[in-house]
């Protein structure tokens, strides 16, 4: 706006211009400004990390240092040498001969007649080019964990020319791709068939996605509600820290945890808290919720004193010989506590 005014000023004190050419000059003016697109929130973000471009040198003088490579020729490798170079000189602009482009969005400000201006968008162009080589793995570092080679995920190549009849015979995989893509395309050739046939018959309609009706609920059996309701008449729900107290009270598996009995409630609380713990994914502070009489490093206490397996593999087997004692339905000629998952 201050550039439009002051344009307009000038052409108003000057007193060689005509009327027509007075009125011409400001029609041009006026549409150049309505023309004029306001500028993107991402444009004001560069801008104002152009007018610091201390804190990007300060940040890439350390960076230069470090033994960045890449598996080709890749322009953020290029652009850390010429900022090594510039440093080492203590240049403050860019030279003109630089043509490494570092994205679109900085081009233009690397391309301006103001060389240190140039310089600073260069700079900042580098970091965030090496981010996303950092990320994608295209840059990386030889020592470091975090950002290195996509080579070094992969089998290094001498050992994959010694071990190649092993890996595929481990994962029982052919060595000619043609012999593994045969059975692929077939199963997906009769996929598509039958995705024409559901077509055909319209039981899925294709257009710029696919719809398929959606599935109707068969009614319940009337047999299947009887047993349902004579399952929970003979076994109602219960809370889990009766059933829990009810199984110490039989199998006494706190007892086992402590090496010895509980000298209060509140202790057989904590064992219960720290068996639930270690059976579920809650914390210490979880459970500390859910039983606001005990705190969360009484909690955690207790996890560390009955984590020792021994101690928890005889509990263990107490409450297994307890579970045992009752009849239970088995499924094929094993019965369900004797399953292994």
């Amino acid at each position: 706006m201050r550039e439009f005014a002051t344009a307009v000023k000038t052409l108003a004190a000057d007193d060689v211009l005509s009327r027509e050419a007075l009125c011409q000059q400001l029609l041009a003016l006026a549409d150049a400004a309505l023309n004029r697109h306001a500028p993107s929130r991402a444009s004001l973000i560069r801008m104002q990390l152009l007018s610091r471009h201390r804190q990007a040198r300060a940040l890439l003088g350390k960076l230069v240092l470090l033994p960045f490579s890449a598996q080709s020729a890749h322009p953020v490798i290029d652009a850390l040498t010429v900022l090594q170079e510039l440093y080492a000189r203590k240049a403050d602009s860019l030279p003109d001969h630089i043509t490494i482009r570092l994205g679109r969005a900085w081009q233009p400000a690397m391309e301006e007649q103001d060389r240190q201006r140039a310089l600073a968008a260069f700079e900042w162009g580098t970091l965030f080019a090496l981010r996303v080589a950092l990320r994608n793995g295209s840059v990386f570092l030889a020592h470091s964990f975090a950002f290195r080679s996509q080579a070094a995920l992969l089998i290094d190549a001498n050992d994959w020319k010694a071990k190649r009849n092993h890996f595929y015979g481990h994962l029982k995989l052919p060595q000619d791709a043609q012999a593994f893509l045969v059975p692929v395309i077939a199963h997906l050739d009769e996929g598509l068939v039958k995705l024409r046939d559901a077509v055909l018959c319209g039981k899925l309609k294709i257009d710029d996605a696919i719809h398929i009706d959606p599935l109707v609920a068969s009614a319940t059996p009337a047999s299947v509600e009887t047993l349902r309701h004579a399952l929970f008449e003979r076994h109602p729900g219960g809370q889990l820290p009766e059933i829990l107290l009810e199984i110490d009270s039989a199998t006494h598996f706190s007892w086992l945890l402590l090496g010895r009995e509980p000298h209060a409630r509140s202790e057989l609380l904590l064992v219960c808290a720290a068996i639930l713990a270690h059976g579920t994914s809650m914390s210490a502070a979880d459970l500390a919720r859910m039983v606001p009489e005990l705190s969360p490093p009484a909690i955690r206490q207790m996890m560390h004193r009955v984590a020792d397996e021994r101690k928890l593999r005889h509990a263990a087997e107490a409450v297994l010989t307890f579970m045992h004692q009752h009849p239970l339905p088995s499924i094929g000629d094993a019965p369900i506590w004797r399953r292994r998952t």
